[in-house]
């Protein structure tokens, strides 16, 4: 069909078109081209545009058979879900080339199951693949590099796991000489700790040797170690060290990380690794154990000497984890903790340190005031400062010289009430054995409760000697401390000598008495008791002279030491006299009232040594005048109610000289007694050694005519034939003469 003839039917079918659209097809095939020709032909054509020719087709007439077509599009959806579409489209494809050879399709395929074909160098990494189609085959290999290995079955799938190390490389599957295509597996390089090494850098003053631990990041440490972590690493970019809740990057040295801490308390920390493929590639947990420096530890032992009150002896050990810095006394006055002392005694070195100290060498103190004291350690820690140990507090009071002295006269009052009671229990103990060497020599046999009664009687005896040589000891003791060296104290030091030499032999004796007991020899026995009483009389009477030799010295040095407060007093008394009474008022006031109570003290001493005195076979002829004692309480008494006593500025003057002349008074008092009782005890006096020089000669006489009248009895024995009628006399004579030596020997 022509253009024309289109045009046509065109025009028919269209009213608005006619025969527009066949007239522009003549002009356009006019051979004479103008301007007006163009002009008219573009008209024609923007007129024709505005037609909608579309409408010239109905396609409704088409929609019945629009179901026809669904026939086809539901034939090939289920070629695609069956997996056949690929074999409906092959035969066309053998049609189109049907130049070429075509080989019969495989009974399966491979299907890869695993997604992630890369796994990382140092991990396992398992592969799985499946068949499809109508035949399973009886074995899949894997070709990996040319290497040829069996997959493992499972229930659908076969499985094949890749060990570490891994290389790079592809791979296939190949099963009943049907082949899978290729994959390529991609290896992913980890960061790799190839050494772990910690330096540790520990603290100068814990004197340890610095350590370095390999292949492990766990440690046990002092407190304030430097810890320096040196890490060698493999595909490694970064290393960080997760510790206290912050991270810190390691410093980077080609291959190895390094980072240096000081540690100062229990620290769990974790080491990570990244690089461009893997970031913070397993933490690895580590812990540092820190080992806190110990305070230092002291333990003070104190030794006393009850004859040296202001002297102490300390034995002491300190100790510490690590060493030693100083150990010190610290002094203070009680009750003035801020006005310390301090001593030092050691400079330490190691950790253990034994020191000895004797109170109150090194120390500047003042007698008559009380102390407390303490021994400190300090340590040579450096992180913290060194720390201190401290011992107990001791206490104790600097005596002065007139306490020092009651001190001695009180410990040497209790020796005399121990050697009292051991005269007494000595008598006791010597009625017993007389007792007992009665029995002994009216039994007539030595059976095993008399052996029984002997022995607990030595056993006793022994007792006793031991409690008196203790007493002894002490009484020599508290002589040697004494500062005054006279006669007496001489005397009673030669009378010590003589009692510890008895003492020995009596302990001598007591041993062969235990042996005889054993042996069961009753006439030795017996011997020996009756030689034993009469050392234990002896004994007894030598005592009883060191007791009252004992008595009077103690006596002597209680006159001195209260003339000596007598006269401390006196001084005192006029150093209180004041012009300015009314201004100083009440520090006098307090002062004067301390005196008081100080005389009223030394008042007692003064009776009391007048008891002491009395207690005397022999009194010493002390003068110590009870009324002036009376007089001088009274003086002081009234001195004051006055000084307490408020009264108006008119009456001051009178009251002011009224003071000081009863004080002076006291004073003098005070002095006089003291004067007094100073002269009556130094030595007793020339009567007291006129009538020792008539005892002395008494003494001698008696002995001379003790003398001559035994030996006018050895002469008239010596004469007379008649044996009877001598024994007789003589025994009587001889009897008179023994009661008349007794009287001596008391003396």
């Amino acid at each position: 069909m022509s253009n024309k003839e289109a045009s046509v039917l065109i025009g028919k079918h269209f009213p608005e078109v006619e025969d527009k659209l066949y007239n522009l097809l003549d002009l356009a095939d006019s051979s004479a081209k103008s301007e007006l020709l163009l002009a008219s032909i573009e008209q024609r054509s923007t007129q024709l545009v505005k037609i909608p020719f579309v409408q010239a087709i109905d396609f409704k007439e088409n929609l019945k058979y629009a179901k026809y077509v669904i026939i086809p599009f539901l034939i090939v959806a289920l070629l695609w879900v069956s997996g056949e579409i690929s074999s409906f489209f092959s035969s066309y494809k053998r049609v189109v080339n049907y130049n070429m050879a075509y080989e019969p399709p495989a009974p399966f395929s491979f299907e890869l199951l695993t997604s992630k074909l890369s796994v990382y160098d140092d991990a396992s990494y398992g592969l799985q693949v499946t068949t499809r189609g109508s035949v399973r085959p009886d074995d899949v290999f894997i070709v990996i590099n040319n290497q040829r290995m069996l997959m493992e079955y499972k229930e659908g799938y076969y499985e094949y796991v890749f060990k570490p190390p891994h290389e790079q490389g592809s791979f296939y599957f190949i099963g009943n000489d049907i082949r899978s295509k290729e994959y390529l597996l991609t290896v992913i390089n980890t960061p790799v700790l190839l050494d772990f090494e910690l330096e540790l850098d520990y603290p100068n003053y814990t004197s340890l040797p610095n350590e370095v631990i390999r292949g492990t990041g766990n440690a046990t440490i002092p407190e304030g170690t430097q810890v320096s972590w040196n890490i060698k690493t493999r595909y490694t970019d970064l290393v960080h060290l997760h510790m206290d809740d912050s991270i810190q990057q390691l410093k980077r040295d080609k291959d190895v990380f390094s980072f240096t801490k000081a540690v100062l308390r229990d620290t769990d920390y974790e080491i990570s690794t990244s690089n461009e493929s893997v970031n913070n590639y397993e933490k690895l947990g580590y812990r540092l154990k820190v080992v806190k420096d110990a305070f230092p530890t002291i333990r003070v032992d104190q030794v006393l000497d009850s004859l040296k009150p202001n002297v102490a002896y300390y034995v002491g050990k300190a100790s510490d984890d690590y060493g030693l810095s100083t150990i010190n006394l610290v002094v203070y006055a009680e009750g003035n903790k801020n006005n310390r002392q301090v001593l030092e005694l050691l400079k330490g070195k190691g950790n253990l340190e034994t020191f000895y100290y004797t109170f109150p060498s090194g120390l500047d103190l003042e007698a008559g005031t009380n102390y407390e004291y303490y021994f400190e350690v300090y340590d040579n820690d450096r992180v913290n400062g060194g720390k201190i140990g401290k011992s107990q507090v001791f206490s104790t009071r600097l005596l002065n010289a007139n306490e020092l002295t009651n001190k001695r006269l009180d410990a040497q009052k209790a020796v005399l009430s121990n050697l009292s009671k051991g005269l007494k229990d000595s008598k006791e103990q010597q009625n017993r054995l007389e007792k007992l060497s009665k029995e002994q020599k009216e039994s007539s046999s030595f059976n095993f409760s008399e052996q029984n009664k002997i022995k607990e009687f030595l056993r006793k005896q022994g007792q006793q000697e031991d409690l008196m040589k203790k007493f002894r000891s002490q009484l020599k003791s508290s002589l040697e401390k004494g500062e005054e060296d006279d006669k007496l104290k001489k005397l009673l030091q030669e009378r010590l000598e003589r009692q510890e030499l008895e003492a020995k032999k009596n302990e001598e004796l007591l041993k062969e008495l235990n042996e005889l007991a054993k042996k069961l020899d009753k006439e030795e026995l017996s011997r020996r008791l009756d030689e034993l009483g009469k050392r234990a009389k002896n004994s007894d009477r030598n005592l009883e002279q060191l007791l009252e030799l004992t008595k009077r010295y103690y006596v002597q040095q209680k006159a001195k030491e209260v003339v000596a407060e007598l006269e401390k007093l006196a001084g005192k008394q006029l150093s209180l006299i004041s012009d300015e009474f009314d201004s100083k008022r009440d520090s006098l006031s307090k002062e004067q009232n301390n005196l008081k109570s100080e005389f009223n003290k030394a008042s007692k001493e003064i009776m009391e040594l007048n008891d002491d005195n009395k207690s005397l076979q022999k009194p010493i002829g002390i003068k110590t005048d009870l009324m002036k004692l009376e007089d001088t309480k009274s003086v002081l008494d009234e001195i004051s109610k006055e000084m307490d006593k408020k009264n108006s500025p008119d009456k001051s003057d009178g009251l002011s000289k009224q003071l000081k002349s009863k004080q002076r008074s006291a004073a003098k008092n005070m002095k006089e007694m003291a004067e007094g009782l100073k002269e009556s005890s130094s030595g007793g006096g020339g009567n007291s050694q006129a009538e020792d020089a008539e005892v002395l000669r008494q003494l001698l006489d008696n002995l001379i005519t003790f003398s001559f009248k035994q030996e006018l009895l050895y002469d008239a024995l010596g004469r007379r034939e008649d044996l009877g009628v001598v024994q007789s006399n003589g025994i009587k004579r001889q009897q008179e003469l023994l009661e008349l030596f007794g009287h001596v020997d008391d003396s």
